[in-house]
């Protein structure tokens, strides 16, 4: 079992337009827990955590597809001169 302390942390998170809430499902150690967020401003701060996770999710993604495009070009080239 990871420490409760450990920075291995699952969360999904998902806003409730209808009651005004907001649920917020932790997943740490194994063990799921529930918090229902009524006040707005901690609403919106976790909004844009989530937002800004997605940014940087979209980012690592495109690092990841240029690196890998980068290296199929220098491949095509080490197989152009290895032809030579």
């Amino acid at each position: 079992m990871p420490h409760p302390n450990s920075k291995s942390r699952i969360a999904s998170s998902k806003p409730h337009t209808k009651t005004g809430t907001f649920e917020f499902n932790p997943r740490i150690s194994g063990q799921l827990g529930i918090i229902k967020i009524t006040d707005k401003d901690f609403q919106n701060h976790a909004l844009k955590a989530i937002k800004w996770h997605q940014e940087a999710d979209k980012k690592i993604k495109s690092a990841f597809y240029t690196a890998c495009e980068q290296l199929q070009q220098e491949a095509k080239k080490m197989k152009t001169l290895n032809e030579m």
